[in-house]
């Protein structure tokens, strides 16, 4: 690679095989320092990302396992497994942050606390409350779930909380965080 100034004169660049800086530049010879540098970056993405996800799906299966725990009553029965994996599934589609995940649980609990029997498994409870959260027009929830926007309308309906109720407070966030945080630090070690 060369750079051709407008009175002609050329600057050679080391980076340029043809130059005859080439092979006194630290780039050059045959050197491929730059590509091991994006290597060990594509690698520490890869495992920073894998790290998250294994965090992401401990707090899933945690939360889920206490909602399925103190709700036994009311939810109908579910394996632990196949319910973590639906989760998963679910917001790898939805693309869902961790905040959102943390609204879910808030209304989830409070939807399960205010009603007496539900007549929904988890997995409606779960689409409903995202729906409810999310809007039913913010995402293509039909190609998502695999129901139709009647049915995915009649479980948005069927989450009888008022606009009160939605609500979540920036203090309600905060405690919620903090308890995933220590369940996070007595789990893992994270630096």
């Amino acid at each position: 690679m060369s750079v051709v100034y407008s009175d002609h004169s050329t600057m050679n660049s080391p980076l340029n095989n043809n130059s005859p800086l080439y092979d006194q530049s630290p780039f050059g010879a045959g050197r491929n320092d730059l590509l091991n540098y994006s290597y060990d970056f594509t690698t520490n993405l890869q495992i920073t990302n894998y790290e998250k996800s294994l965090i992401f799906k401990f707090l899933i299966n945690h939360s889920f396992n206490y909602l399925i725990t103190n709700y036994q009553n009311k939810l109908h029965a579910s394996s632990m497994q196949n319910m973590c994996q639906f989760v998963l599934l679910l917001f790898k589609r939805t693309n869902l942050s961790l905040q959102q995940f943390q609204k879910l649980l808030i209304i989830m609990i409070r939807y399960l606390n205010k009603n007496q029997t539900i007549v929904l498994s988890i997995k409606q409870i779960i689409i409903g409350c995202l729906i409810k959260i999310m809007g039913v027009d913010s995402k293509n929830w039909s190609q998502i779930t695999g129901l139709s926007l009647e049915n995915l309308t009649l479980l948005k309906n069927h989450i009888n909380l008022d606009h009160d109720e939605m609500i979540i407070t920036e203090d309600e966030l905060l405690e919620l965080n903090d308890h995933m945080k220590s369940l996070v630090y007595s789990k893992f070690d994270v630096i």
